[in-house]
């Protein structure tokens, strides 16, 4: 049985349908990485999940049992990093209170035991004790994103959703994050649903790819597989791209060949 199951599942804002029926599975320990361009529904697929927007039909399961069914309290298995710290982490708070509070949240023990989580959250991390006096003015970007991932593995979850989490910073900090990903799996075996535009970190830390196009998965399995021998016309074109998917989709020759290649998949679709 996979640990969380997303199936046929919508999401709808007004009359704008931003996910159509989508369906995936994430197994314990793995990294199922969501890839497409922007408004393609990744970002409504992980807010679903996460419990932050209502589906509008289909049904988010966790160990088999529908997370609509069960108490706020149990979706705290499920946390997610933002794109943007700086929109995450309160500026006036320091990283110590910022690792702090979830865990006073979680009644995790006297100031003590907190304390020595916070350590331990720092070590997964990768961060170093003298920065918890500090507030996020005074971090890096990575510092803070690191922190940010901090912040959700302190409620202990089994499902870590990284949206976008990487595209705010500079390559070589992505890469170092990437690093930290894979090794926060092998330590803690966390599930982690990855949504990217970033195919070159798809390729380096996926285990499974689920392709998006115009809210629908168009195409799923094994990353190596499915990047290195794609099937569906939209992934063969953003395999092909030798720029960043997000910019070839503001190229109109790009966009010619995409209308081009995906119109009859999408007919059979409808």
């Amino acid at each position: 049985m996979s640990l969380l199951s997303v199936e046929q599942l919508s999401v709808a804002y007004g009359r704008t349908t931003a996910l159509r029926a989508a369906s995936l599975q994430l197994a314990a320990g793995e990294i199922l990485a969501v890839v497409g361009e922007s408004g393609s529904g990744k970002s409504s697929l992980a807010r679903a999940v996460a419990g932050l927007v209502k589906p509008h039909s289909g049904r988010i399961t966790l160990d088999g049992s529908d997370l609509a069914l069960r108490p706020r309290v149990e979706r705290r298995a499920i946390q997610m990093v933002f794109q943007d710290p700086d929109a995450s982490l309160n500026p006036r708070h320091t990283v110590r209170f910022i690792l702090d509070e979830p865990l006073q949240i979680l009644a995790y023990g006297p100031a003590a035991a907190r304390a020595e989580r916070i350590e331990t959250l720092l070590r997964l991390v990768q961060l170093e004790p003298a920065l918890l006096d500090r507030r996020p003015i005074a971090l890096s970007g990575g510092q803070k994103q690191r922190v940010a991932i901090a912040r959700a593995l302190a409620m202990q979850p089994r499902v870590l959703l990284a949206d976008e989490a990487l595209s705010a910073l500079d390559m070589s900090t992505q890469s170092t994050l990437l690093d930290l990903f894979a090794s926060l799996r092998r330590e803690t075996g966390i599930a982690i649903l990855f949504i990217s535009h970033d195919l070159a970190a798809v390729r380096r830390l996926a285990d499974r790819v689920c392709v998006l196009y115009r809210g629908r998965v168009v195409e799923q399995g094994d990353c190596a597989q499915v990047l290195a021998a794609p099937q569906h016309p939209y992934t063969k074109l953003l395999v092909a791209a030798t720029i960043d998917p997000a910019r070839a989709l503001q190229d109109p020759a790009f966009l010619a060949r995409l209308a081009d290649g995906v119109s009859v998949e999408e007919e059979t679709m409808q």
